[in-house]
């Protein structure tokens, strides 16, 4: 037993290729949590907009979501750890170039981020015009600017609170994304080494006093060890490692209620407990739970978007209330709280391939196969598979795909189904 437990550390870890509905589902609850915290910014629009804390009582579904409320930022420590759990299943097994790690990140993380940058220095610059003072975030400085232009707002080189602030977290990632890729690029990757990782960056939260970065390692590489887990544990087992999560995340939610007593640190706690949930999560949507999870793709969809939107968003309103077009105190109900919360956009890549041949099924119910000339793998062609039964595609995993289910729309030439 010892023997082979010593042999699953040191195996390979094999990505799964395919998308897991359960962790996206989780990301954009965490994302809905951020959201719901700052909604005590419309208390602090400044000058006239001002409001006590005491306005939110007024909300009443906010104070059903207390904990999330005073305690909703913890959910970053969620968005890390995830993805750490994600990278593993789109980059594991590959070896990408650092051109192409940056090119694909970039593309997935900048564009948004820049468009929400310049709108919220456009709002703070005509609120500053109009009112007479800036919005939420008041350290608008051309300084601080050039920081989240490049993404460097959580690098230690800037000052006070600024702009489309929720972007820190994302900045303090991206030096994890740095060794991360240094590490899928250059080692095989097994669990010896992502708890070697992990150990380092615990050690250095541990003696630096946990700065954000080195934090965001902790839960990052936690979230890698999490995947390796679940892709390890025998298949015929995974029940088992079901009952494990569930166990682990009561355990962990204990520690955490007697820490509050004892000053216990909290990652001591949160991330054995965000652990112990994507495993329960992800074990679940493997065995029975899947066509359920399924059904949350809107949930996970929004992730991104309102996060990065929700700020912009609660400067233009409390500018319009600014303006006198409306009473600030308007905003503390259960009527607006509500519309607050669903008025993200969805945000999805599209991706254009050529098909060129495919493969009939022999009976109705089996997979039709598509073979497509897929622009970013001009080396070999790509498989697009039609399930009769599902009533859905999948396109096959790459560097920059977990694989999976995909919308497909056809530009010309006859439909594919």
């Amino acid at each position: 037993m010892i023997r082979k437990s010593l042999s699953l550390l040191r195996q390979e870890v094999t990505a799964a290729g395919r998308n897991f509905y359960s962790v996206d589902f989780l990301r954009g609850i965490a994302a809905l949590s951020v959201v719901v915290f700052h909604f005590k910014n419309f208390g602090g629009g400044g000058g006239d907009l001002q409001r006590p804390a005491s306005a939110l009582d007024q909300v009443g579904l906010l104070n059903l979501l207390e904990p999330v409320r005073h305690h909703g930022a913890l959910a970053v420590m969620v968005f890390w750890a995830i993805s750490g759990f994600v990278f593993m299943n789109i980059y594991v097994g590959e070896r990408p170039s650092g051109f192409t790690f940056f090119i694909r990140r970039f593309a997935r993380l900048y564009p948004l981020h820049l468009l929400t940058l310049l709108v919220v220095a456009l709002v703070q610059a005509i609120a500053i015009a109009t009112i007479g003072h800036s919005l939420i975030y008041h350290d608008n400085d051309g300084w601080n600017f050039m920081l989240h232009l490049f993404m460097a707002s959580e690098w230690g080189l800037g000052h006070g609170e600024s702009f489309n602030y929720p972007i820190w977290s994302v900045s303090a990632e991206i030096m994890i994304y740095a060794a991360f890729w240094a590490l899928v690029r250059f080692f095989p990757l097994n669990l010896v080494r992502l708890i070697m990782i992990w150990a380092a960056f615990e050690v250095a939260a541990i003696l630096t006093g946990s700065g954000l970065i080195i934090l965001c390692g902790v839960y990052f590489f936690g979230g890698a060890i999490i995947y390796s887990l679940f892709r390890l544990w025998p298949e015929g087992s995974r029940r088992n490692l079901m009952v494990l999560a569930v166990v682990g995340l009561v355990a962990s939610c204990g520690l955490g209620l007697i820490g509050r007593s004892v000053d216990l640190p909290i990652t001591a706690w949160l991330l054995p407990a965000i652990g112990c949930l994507l495993l329960l999560f992800v074990t679940a949507e493997d065995r029975s739970a899947g066509r359920y999870f399924r059904l949350t793709r809107p949930v996970g969809d929004i992730t991104y978007s309102s996060y990065l939107w929700h700020s912009p968003l609660q400067m233009l309103i409390l500018l319009g209330a600014g303006w006198g077009l409306w009473p600030v105190d308007v905003l503390f109900n259960d009527i607006f709280f509500v519309a607050y919360l669903t008025t993200f956009p969805s945000l999805s890549i599209n991706h254009a391939v050529l098909v060129y041949s495919h493969r009939s099924p022999v009976r109705k119910e089996e997979t039709v196969r598509y073979w497509v000339y897929d622009p970013n793998h001009p080396e070999k062609p790509r498989k697009l598979d039609y399930s009769p039964i599902k009533r859905e595609f999948f396109f096959e995993k790459d560097s920059d795909f977990v694989g999976g289910f995909v919308r497909v729309y056809h530009v010309y030439g006859k439909a594919l189904q």
